[in-house]
């Protein structure tokens, strides 16, 4: 039998501990109601995708030193478009994070590379290190610690206390960096040559039109570091090369078609851009005021994605205690905490 991804559970007692644990397999166990509602019938077309995406998310976490835990691909639920918020009650569109369920759940998408990009994502939040914490009751468990998320709730019944997750944004950025990087490596096994070959004709049709148009390079740099998918296909670009016009009515043309592409949300870019530029600029002062110690952006980076694939705070705090001063990693994770307000 599969256990509850949970390895650690913070309690008074080994009596609430095991209590804990049952009640957590009994999350694991039981079916999740509000994705297997909604859920479709995968295609084999979305199920190769699926196994693509998690042998990719898997590479990514024994990259950075983590334990590689396989998630069944029953535990992987493909709602239609907009399911997941139907799901959800409209509170998350895309993909969902079922933390206690041991799930996820993405909406189909035509675009592979949107897909498996979406899968990697979910799969790199539910493949990090879990720990569980007791409350005021047996019964009442809950998440502690997720990757580099640390979670601080009250449990007195009646409280309108908020609810904290410390370093909450810090992990998005480092699982949408991961999904990111792999964006790539996605592309050139789902694709074929000439689909491969028709995105880059399109892009460089796009980038000609900004050129034409005085965007500065860092612009169009930015623009296509974080493009996911143009969602356009290679018919669409065929079409575009068949029109009996000149190449600057093409670039005009096919950046029409990005821009109408872009407003109907079939193409996206990379996700959580703002949670990231947060991290980058946190990484270069981190760099900066190492005196050499850490080289890049990449090194500094490599620290934070390893504390959150191995759950293993203490060399990562270390690092930043040394480099920008005593409490800096306590101040570190209030700055990049979530806060959810309790519900009406």
């Amino acid at each position: 039998m599969n256990e509850t991804p949970f390895e650690r559970i913070i309690a008074k007692t080994d009596d609430e501990k095991n209590e804990a644990h049952s009640e957590l397999q009994k999350f694991y166990d039981v079916s999740d109601n509000k994705l297997e509602e909604f859920e479709v019938e995968k295609t084999p077309e979305e199920i190769e995708v699926i196994n693509l995406a998690q042998e990719t998310a898997d590479n990514i976490v024994r990259r950075y030193d983590g334990k590689v835990r396989s998630v069944p691909i029953e535990r992987i639920h493909i709602l239609p478009v907009g399911g997941v918020s139907k799901a959800l009650g409209g509170n998350i569109e895309g993909g969902v994070l079922r933390t206690l369920h041991d799930r996820i759940g993405v909406d189909r998408r035509t675009s592979k590379i949107q897909l498996a990009s979406v899968i990697v994502h979910e799969l790199l939040h539910l493949k990090s290190p879990k720990a569980a914490q007791t409350g005021e009751k047996h019964d009442d468990v809950r998440p502690y610690r997720s990757g580099l998320t640390m979670f601080d709730r009250k449990y007195v019944e009646g409280s309108d206390m908020d609810e904290v997750e410390y370093f909450g944004e810090l992990e998005e950025a480092v699982v949408a960096e991961c999904a990111k990087l792999a964006t790539e490596e996605l592309r050139m096994k789902l694709l074929n040559q000439e689909e491969i070959a028709a995105h880059e004709k399109f892009l460089g049709w796009i980038v000609a039109f900004m050129r034409r148009h005085r965007k500065t390079e860092d612009e169009i740099n930015l623009f296509i570091d974080e493009l996911k998918d143009a969602g356009i296909t290679r018919e669409d670009v065929e079409k575009i090369d068949a029109l009996p016009k000149d190449e600057e009515y093409k670039q005009a043309y096919a950046a029409g078609t990005f821009s109408r592409r872009h407003k109907d949300g079939d193409a996206e870019g990379a996700e959580r851009y703002h949670e990231r530029k947060k991290m980058y600029d946190m990484l270069d002062k981190l760099v900066a005021d190492s005196n050499g110690k850490i080289k890049d952006r990449d090194e500094a980076f490599t620290l934070f994605a390893r504390a959150n694939f191995t759950g293993n705070y203490l060399p990562l705090a270390r690092v930043v205690e040394e480099t920008l001063g005593k409490g800096s990693f306590r101040k570190m994770a209030s700055e990049f905490a979530e806060i959810h307000k309790p519900k009406n």
